[in-house]
């Protein structure tokens, strides 16, 4: 039987390593961004992208003074292309858009969680995002309004990590995710999570004419992926997916 410490832990520990990740990717781009103000912006999301890291952190008693502890271990769960620094200014506006999103879209599901750390957590990160958010969003929208090889760089940037965000929320049979759903960690399973973020990406996409693999539903605000995600490749030691060994 799987344990829901143990699944808490696993989350947080997810949560934390991705934030740290992501800081770095913002900080590596502070003084190189576009525009001045677009500098100050991603240096202030560095910030607090590790301020969620270290609060997340702390609820795994972690000591403050050893992030390498958790931060730089050799089995870190760090999502494959946070690993890397960020080639372009176009890969930085996708991985703020869709996985600094599907974060977003995790600590809005623990607001009301019964670990009540993790849930005052969450609202801190919440606050924060609502400006990642609006950040992604315009440099999206201007991009792909850019037209030509632009709007393609952009369009690219997003499909190349699509598949490993959208199966980053996990499986849905996956028996921790139950286990943090029945225990009222996270107020939704997997699939819904991953409809909350499609809920975010859809309206922008669509007003941008971006062609991504989603599309509205018939009925409800709701919108539905149009290609299958590579399930057969998801590696859940690693949370993560295997690489495809397409070339």
């Amino acid at each position: 039987m799987a344990d829901p410490t143990g699944a808490l832990r696993a989350l947080l520990v997810r949560l934390a390593d991705n934030e740290y990740a992501l800081g770095q990717r913002y900080a590596e781009w502070s003084g190189s961004a576009p525009q001045m103000d677009s500098t100050l912006s991603v240096d202030m999301m560095a910030q607090q992208e590790w301020h969620h890291s270290r609060a997340l952190a702390d609820l795994l008693a972690m000591d403050r003074d050893a992030p390498t502890a958790i931060f730089e271990r050799a089995d870190a769960a760090t999502i494959p292309f946070l690993r890397l620094p960020l080639g372009t200014w176009l890969d930085l506006v996708a991985v703020n858009f869709l996985f600094d999103g599907a974060l977003s879209v995790v600590a809005a599901a623990a607001i009301a969680s019964a670990d009540a750390g993790f849930a005052a957590v969450a609202r801190g990160i919440l606050r924060d995002e609502q400006y990642h958010a609006a950040f992604a969003i315009a440099w999206v929208k201007r991009l792909a309004s850019e037209g030509g090889p632009t709007r393609d760089g952009i369009e690219g940037a997003l499909r190349r990590i699509w598949d490993e965000t959208l199966c980053w929320f996990g499986p849905q049979d996956d028996p921790n995710a139950h286990l943090l759903y029945d225990q009222h960690i996270l107020d939704a399973m997997p699939d819904v999570l991953r409809a909350r973020l499609l809920g975010h990406v859809g309206p922008v996409a669509q007003a941008a004419r971006l062609h991504l693999p989603l599309r509205p539903a018939e009925r409800g605000n709701t919108w539905l992926l149009t290609l299958p995600l590579p399930w057969a490749r998801w590696n859940p030691a690693k949370w993560q997916l295997d690489p495809s060994e397409v070339c």
